[in-house]
């Protein structure tokens, strides 16, 4: 409607002057056709100005066993912009930015809390056990890198004793332009870390 308006008003503006000037345009020759040239623009402008923003939801939990839960022995926690809800891009050394319309389907956390806790069980870790994971970077980058940075920390009821630490750590290139290769690199490289986690504490 604005532009419709705003055509309009040039044209009359137009008429105007050449009427004053006994119907010769002043200087300016070609005004008319470029109201003429807009004015056929219209169509497409007001498409562009009407066309709603499509907002790219992602899940990194689609093919988890439908009994799979959280357990209470489980805690993890992001850092940041990890914790906005867009799926992040690191566009400089010292620059991460959470992107408006590529965005998490789910909190993010919990959902990887589900992809772990799966991992725990299946490798039989007692649910007496508890553990939090803090993740630090979760995130592509604008030359395909995919980095995932974590660490997971045993939380004992015997505050006397130290409590073991077992880094996280997932680098790896996408295979694919754009942001639905970012999640699936990002979703394998979880997995895979939450597996390792797994077996590291079977071991203790």
């Amino acid at each position: 409607m604005m532009n419709r308006t705003i055509l309009m008003s040039a044209l009359k503006l137009y008429e105007t002057i050449t009427a004053r000037n006994h119907g010769i345009p002043f200087q300016c020759r070609g005004f008319k056709s470029i109201c003429f040239a807009l004015w056929c623009c219209l169509p497409f402008l007001q498409g562009c100005g009407s066309a709603e923003v499509v907002y790219d939801r992602y899940s990194l939990i689609g093919d988890l066993d439908a009994q799979a839960f959280v357990s209470d022995n489980l805690k993890v926690r992001l850092l940041g912009v990890l914790g906005e809800g867009g799926v992040v891009l690191e566009t400089s050394d010292v620059t991460l930015r959470p992107a408006k319309n590529h965005r998490w389907a789910d909190d993010l956390a919990l959902q990887l809390e589900l992809i772990t806790s799966q991992q725990l069980t299946a490798a039989g870790i007692s649910p007496l056990r508890s553990f939090e994971i803090t993740v630090f970077k979760f995130q592509g980058d604008l030359k395909g890198e995919v980095t995932i940075a974590a660490v997971c920390r045993e939380i004992l009821t015997d505050k006397r004793k130290k409590p073991a630490v077992y880094e996280m750590n997932y680098r790896e290139h996408q295979n694919q332009d754009g942001y639905q290769a970012l999640v699936e690199t990002l979703r394998q490289g979880w997995l895979q870390l939450s597996q390792e986690l797994a077996v590291k504490l079977s071991r203790k």
